[in-house]
């Protein structure tokens, strides 16, 4: 199975990368997902150094705002994991796998998994 990940990105209170927009596309499902996901904390929370960077990730990247999004990392990774595209899939257990590892792999940061 063929797919590709786009994933934006803000920095959070610990200047660890804390995914913002998720984008997904699986070609031989037909499937686009796309979410704009919530922000982890409240902005005037982070540290300034952080609040600048991420307004200038706004500004100059891809246009976001810290608290655009109305879907949490736990909601994201439900819906790639679980819910079903295509109803008529034939896919293999091999890629069913292959989806649940890159979306766990998606969710993490550092090397650690996001709070869900």
């Amino acid at each position: 199975m063929n797919f590709g990940i786009q994933i934006e990105y803000f920095k959070d209170s610990e200047g660890r990368l804390a995914p913002k927009k998720i984008g997904v596309v699986a070609v031989e499902r037909r499937y686009i997902g796309h979410w704009i996901v919530s922000s982890p904390c409240d902005f005037n929370e982070l540290p300034s150094a952080i609040r600048s960077e991420n307004n200038t990730i706004t500004r100059y990247q891809h246009g976001l705002e810290w608290f655009d999004g109305g879907i949490t990392y736990k909601q994201v990774h439900h819906t790639m994991v679980r819910d079903d595209p295509n109803p008529k899939r034939t896919s293999s257990a091999t890629d069913d796998k292959r989806i649940r590892y890159y979306s766990r792999d998606i969710l993490r940061k550092n090397g650690k998994p996001c709070e869900l």
